[in-house]
């Protein structure tokens, strides 16, 4: 895919691809200050919730009313950023720069809207206590970095927000919705000049500036007593594990992480887990095995679930795999096996739908792109040996950890 990636003076990046069966702008507007950034759990979700409070112009109603009138436009808060995105169309982009610049820059962050916005976000927490999938995400980020501040989730404690102060949350802005984090993806109908011309005049020299902006560690200390959580939940009916390996990726770039994805998908291959994790020979759950890239870390992630009574043995043929491939690897039969597998699925497959702003947003979250013909080319070469010495000599193992979620207790 062919992108334009343009750096603003101060230090953000607008990646751009030229969209020409569309008549919509597709964007997305991220400040890499989520709730990693946070001094107060939920903090960072609350500045987002709280740029809607109202400018030194316009109202808490007159901003939401303007905001959601282009429709198709959303604002969340995740683990890595604060993002503002979209899909309107694309004569209405210019105005809705303007908009999103005063409110980035104007809100007043009024303590009545305050206090009236921690009652909302208490309703969310309270409608999530017994949301367990959501509480086992939060809780195993918790597990893997040992921040309290990701025990508590995007959303922080009912105690955490009724003590929040609109200084507190400008302060965040002020440090965090800043130029020099800044983030742009966009696919438009319009040229790169223009839109380079457009988001600089509108949005990005109107950003306040923090020239000492610093991302903080996504690592806390996890108490050691903590790293192996266990958590009743009478109501689920199967116990949930997650199981999480943390590799070295500081040093990743295309070939790293192409390899890595070998790795895993041999890790997946039908005489890999697929075959130890068997229970009197017979597979008695599925799973699923992911990888995410923050920062110098991948985090190879596995998911599963499984009746009470199989917990320990899904767990011990888990760990069991891991230490026979660090001891022996992988065989050069099961890469072949992988390779001809893509070969046969890019073959016999639809070409995909064109969707750059997805590609554009691997730009951010693994920090490179390459065309696709590149990576067929380098992916065939790759060696088995290149596969065992990255997955050996890249993990740590020091920083692994597990999160049980379901009917079982610690003592079991």
């Amino acid at each position: 895919m062919k992108y334009i990636e343009y750096k603003f003076p101060r230090g953000g990046v607008l990646r751009y691809v030229k969209n020409k069966v569309s008549k919509s702008t597709m964007f997305e507007i991220r400040f890499d200050g989520g709730t990693k950034q946070n001094t107060i759990p939920g903090l960072a979700h609350f500045c987002e919730h709280m740029v809607f409070g109202g400018t030194d112009k316009l109202s808490e109603e007159e901003v939401n009313e303007k905001y959601f009138d282009y429709i198709a436009v959303n604002a969340q808060t995740s683990l890595r950023d604060i993002a503002f995105t979209g899909n309107i169309i694309t004569k209405d982009f210019p105005s809705y720069l303007d908009l999103l610049s005063d409110m980035l820059t104007k809100s007043t962050f009024s303590e009545d809207v305050v206090k009236k916005e921690a009652q909302v976000i208490k309703q969310e927490i309270a409608s999530r206590r017994n949301d367990y999938r959501t509480k086992m995400y939060w809780l195993n980020n918790y597990n893997i970095f040992g921040s309290d501040y990701y025990k508590y989730g995007n959303l922080g404690t009912s105690k955490s927000v009724e003590s929040t102060t609109g200084e507190d949350i400008k302060n965040f802005a002020k440090n965090n919705l800043v130029a020099e984090n800044l983030i742009i993806h966009i696919t438009s109908p319009v040229g790169f000049k223009k839109i380079k011309k457009l988001i600089s005049e509108k949005l990005e020299s109107a950003l306040n500036s923090n020239p000492n902006y610093k991302m903080l560690p996504i690592w806390g200390d996890t108490p050691k007593k903590e790293k192996f959580l266990s958590l009743k939940h009478e109501d689920i009916g199967k116990t949930y594990i997650t199981i999480n390996l943390i590799f070295k990726a500081s040093a990743f770039d295309f070939e790293s992480a192409r390899i890595f994805r070998l790795v895993t998908s041999m890790m997946q291959e039908t005489n890999g887990l697929y075959k130890t994790l068997r229970i009197d020979n017979r597979l008695v759950y599925s799973f699923s095995l992911y990888t995410v890239y923050l920062g110098d870390y991948a985090i190879l992630t596995f998911e599963t679930n499984c009746d009470k009574e199989n917990v320990n043995d899904v767990i011990r043929a888990y760990s069991q795999y891991i230490h026979e491939k660090l001891k022996n690897g992988f065989s050069d039969a099961t890469l072949s096996k992988i390779k001809r597998k893509q070969l046969h699925k890019k073959e016999t497959s639809e070409p995909p739908a064109s969707v750059p702003l997805a590609k554009l947003d691997d730009l951010y979250y693994y920090g490179f792109m390459v065309d696709r013909k590149k990576y067929d080319k380098f992916e065939k070469t790759v060696t088995v040996e290149q596969c065992n010495n990255m997955f050996k000599d890249k993990i740590l193992s020091s920083k692994a950890s597990a999160t049980i979620f379901g009917d079982i207790t610690k003592s079991e």
